[in-house]
């Protein structure tokens, strides 16, 4: 279940998009109304997808949150906003978003958005790590690298005990040298 963390300072359409999400599956882990909320609730519960207003009743608004985001947290976000108008996009674009949904949204609407954008996020990171693994594996013969969730693990070869296959899965026994 994909935990995710809605930034939005109209709490209606917080709970309204609270209500599709958990309907659809994904678990909102908090909802923060302003710029320091946000933060609070990430470095406690730690989300995977955030759901980003542009305009927040607050000094700073959804542009330095995103670009915090950026800056410090690597956290996927998709802007959530009734602003379309040329700057306002120009602005949000280079915060490089997974995208950008022009409120007032539908259901399917909202669920298009994240799937599609989740996959391609995936994807792209599926993509980069094969050519990190290719790289490395030409540099240092001594390691093999290993995909975890969205994190690759260097192993040396050296430590690997056994490995076992249930035709899918790989699981690596390792046994590390602690001197």
């Amino acid at each position: 279940m994909q935990k995710i963390l809605i930034v939005e300072d109209e709490l209606i359409i917080a709970e309204n998009t609270k209500i599709i999400l958990s309907k659809n599956n994904y678990e909102v882990i908090g909802i923060a109304k302003n710029y320091n909320q946000v933060f609070d609730i990430i470095v406690q519960k730690k989300p995977e997808l955030i759901l980003l207003d542009i305009h927040l009743n607050d000094k700073k608004n959804g542009i330095d949150v995103a670009n915090e985001l950026n800056k410090n947290f690597k956290i996927p976000f998709i802007y959530t906003t009734s602003y379309s108008d040329t700057n306002t996009l120009d602005e949000a674009k280079i915060t490089s978003p997974l995208n950008y949904l022009v409120k007032p949204f539908t259901e399917e609407q909202l669920i298009s958005i994240i799937k599609i954008s989740t996959f391609n996020l995936i994807k792209n990171i599926e993509v980069k790590d094969s050519i990190e693994v290719t790289k490395s594996n030409f540099k240092n013969e001594e390691f093999i690298f290993v995909k975890e969730k969205l994190d690759l693990i260097k192993i040396k070869i050296s430590d690997i005990k056994w490995i076992r296959s249930d035709g899918i899965i790989l699981k690596f026994i390792v046994m590390k040298n602690l001197n």
